[in-house]
């Protein structure tokens, strides 16, 4: 019976074809970017995870029964996946099989991205000096990169005897991986976008866990290749990556607000007021804040958590859900303008200035720690105005302790007119002790809304 099957496989070699199930594609790598190393203003990045987002029951790994489905692959005298059901048919994987292997894997795919851009002369943090150092502190740099693999496409072979039929505990093979990789610039907390590469990679020789050496090393190759990227070498080298951003230029917008400011201390009015706070859900189930800024549905909130969504769910302190339309985003400052489906609602005064005095009394509101805390209020002080000559966009500093959740809600003054926005927070920042936000005129200027109201003339 061996010995037929050994003739059957060196027949079938030599009619075989050579056809890999999940051939390679086809596809450009960009060019080399020269004298990475020697530009003097160039950005650190440190690399900061990753995930896999396949689409379930997507296939995404074959396992060839005959040798020469594994293009380059030595088996010697071995077979390729010599187990009933792989016999003489080209047995598939669909995603869900394996995904707790795979992730596994991406946690171990650090160093070999880091290496790639460093050799590449970039300036990469690495942060695995030390296993329980590393799990404590998180990454530290001005720019952290991340990656979601949108595609896998895997031949493997693992190997069995010819002769005993025998697991042999070796594999190889070839395959190639799509990654979307994100780069967020953690100074200026907002994200810079994202780009796609591909990443190919062959073991040719059978040895234990070639799976996973496929896997990583293709994983590498695509972070070759967006090291190699115009786009990459862009935001690594250019003296403030949020100038990368697109402007954005919308028409003026008039929205009329009748609501006059407060010149009463804030707790006499504050039931009344905070009926104008909203929460707004992001992706995930998330979600930040926002406010009113008309009767008539008009609210501002955060480019963060509007993110490209064209309309999002807001719910009133009252736990009130409304649909909301995404107006405008303007994502190099970091607001947005939505519009829900609502009529008579309170809403919040805008100050007639927004420079507030150093050590000024101040509230931040928002929805830390899920809804359940919605329309949550933190006192704090002015404690600086900032303001960047290279970007032009100024911030406001106040000691008021901030968690995710607050971004997009409103900075009020002592008596309850808003003077800026809470700025979009990092994706991995927790409960800080101050907090910058937005001077909220010049988040109107970037939407280009002119508001009409009575508090103006």
């Amino acid at each position: 019976m061996t010995f037929k099957l050994t003739l059957l496989v060196c027949l079938a070699a030599i009619l075989g074809g050579c056809q890999s199930p999940f051939p390679r594609s086809d596809y450009e790598k960009p060019d080399d970017i020269k004298h990475v190393a020697s530009h003097q203003e160039q950005r650190r990045l440190a690399f900061d995870g990753g995930f896999i987002a396949l689409k379930r029951g997507e296939p995404y790994v074959t396992y060839p029964y005959w040798r020469w489905d594994v293009p380059n692959v030595n088996v010697g005298m071995y077979i390729c996946n010599l187990a009933p059901h792989y016999r003489l048919s080209k047995s598939v994987a669909y995603w869900d099989e394996d995904e707790q292997v795979f992730k596994k894997w991406v946690d171990e795919t650090g160093t070999y991205i880091e290496s790639a851009l460093a050799d590449l002369g970039y300036d990469i943090k690495k942060t695995r000096e030390s296993y329980f150092k590393d799990q404590a502190a998180r990454p530290s740099a001005e720019l952290l990169l991340a990656m979601k693999i949108t595609d896998i496409k895997f031949n493997l072979c693992y190997a069995h005897s010819a002769f005993l039929g025998q697991y042999m505990d070796r594999s190889a093979g070839n395959g190639e991986v799509t990654v979307e990789w994100e780069i967020w610039d953690s100074i200026r907390e907002v994200l810079l976008g994202s780009y796609t590469t591909k990443g190919y990679a062959e073991v040719d020789d059978l040895v234990q866990a070639g799976d996973k050496a496929v896997f990583v090393k293709a994983v590498r190759d695509a972070a070759v290749n967006l090291g190699r990227s115009q786009w990459f070498y862009d935001i690594m080298t250019t003296m403030n990556p949020i100038d990368l951003l697109p402007a954005t230029q919308f028409e003026k917008l008039v929205i009329s607000n009748a609501e006059k400011m407060y010149y009463k201390p804030i707790q006499d009015r504050y039931a009344i007021a905070r009926r104008a706070i909203i929460s707004v859900r992001s992706e995930g189930e998330k979600y930040n804040a926002g406010f009113f800024i008309n009767s008539t549905g008009f609210a501002l909130t955060s480019a963060q958590t509007v993110g490209d969504a064209k309309r999002v769910q807001i719910m009133d302190v009252n736990g009130t859900k409304y649909q909301a339309k995404v107006l405008r985003v303007d994502h190099r400052r970091g607001v947005a303008l939505i519009q829900a489906d609502i009529t008579n609602n309170r809403a919040l005064p805008i100050a007639s200035d927004d420079y507030a005095e150093m050590l000024t009394d101040v509230y931040a509101i928002g929805t830390p720690f899920g809804n359940s805390y919605r329309a949550t209020i933190t006192k704090g002080i002015i404690s600086n105005h900032r303001y960047s000559v290279f970007q032009g966009i100024g911030y406001i500093q106040a000691s008021i302790p901030t968690a995710p959740g607050y971004s997009g809600g409103p900075l009020i003054d002592e008596y309850g007119n808003v003077i800026g926005i809470t700025a979009d927070m990092s994706p991995n920042r927790q409960e800080s002790t101050f907090s910058r936000f937005i001077p909220i005129h010049d988040a109107l200027k970037a939407l280009n809304i002119e508001l009409e109201t009575d508090s103006f003339k």
